[in-house]
């Protein structure tokens, strides 16, 4: 498994092997959303309360732009430009909220907890969802590529979100109850 060079169509095969309920992606992209946001409003508080930085924005996107390098080089164009659009979106919710989210009573510097129980919350929720959508296929053929441990959780890190994207906006064909 390389992170940098992947055949994303198999990762999209693999994906739908345990998710290809609709309902069930459609709650991941939620919980994707959110921990993206939690992870762009942590490097905000980090860079803007603790550090001092005057432009936390440019330290976000400046983190961001390698992974969207990444992609461009390993997922279709229609995806990747999905992709875009939602990065986009959330950075942008990241920068607006953050600086109107503080709590009260010199708390402030304690803000960023509240973005470590999101995310937190959030990967809770993916993996609570299973409980309702049941739908698995075999995926013995792609347990000895993508064998469990931590590459493959950094693969599904960089890649849930176009592969998510990918099946709820361009393969509606592959949507089930």
């Amino acid at each position: 498994m390389n992170i940098l060079n992947v055949d994303f169509e198999e990762l999209y095969q693999r994906h739908l092997c345990r998710h290809s309920q609709f309902g069930l992606n459609i709650g991941h992209l939620g919980s994707v959303i959110a921990v993206y946001f939690g992870v762009c409003a942590i490097v905000w508080e980090i860079t803007s309360r603790f550090i001092g930085y005057g432009h936390p924005e440019y330290i976000i996107v400046g983190l961001v732009t390698p992974y969207l390098l990444v992609l461009l080089f390993n997922v279709p164009c229609k995806v990747w430009c999905s992709v875009l659009a939602m990065v986009t979106l959330i950075v942008s919710g990241a920068i607006f909220v953050c600086p109107l989210i503080s709590l009260p009573g010199g708390l402030e510097k304690f803000t960023i907890a509240i973005y470590v129980v999101l995310i937190l919350a959030a990967h809770r929720y993916q993996n609570w969802a299973h409980q309702f959508y049941h739908k698995e296929k075999d995926m013995s053929q792609y347990k000895e590529k993508y064998p469990k441990g931590f590459v493959l959780f950094l693969l599904l890190a960089v890649y849930e979100l176009p592969i998510l994207l990918n099946y709820l906006v361009w393969n509606k064909k592959d949507w089930t109850r």
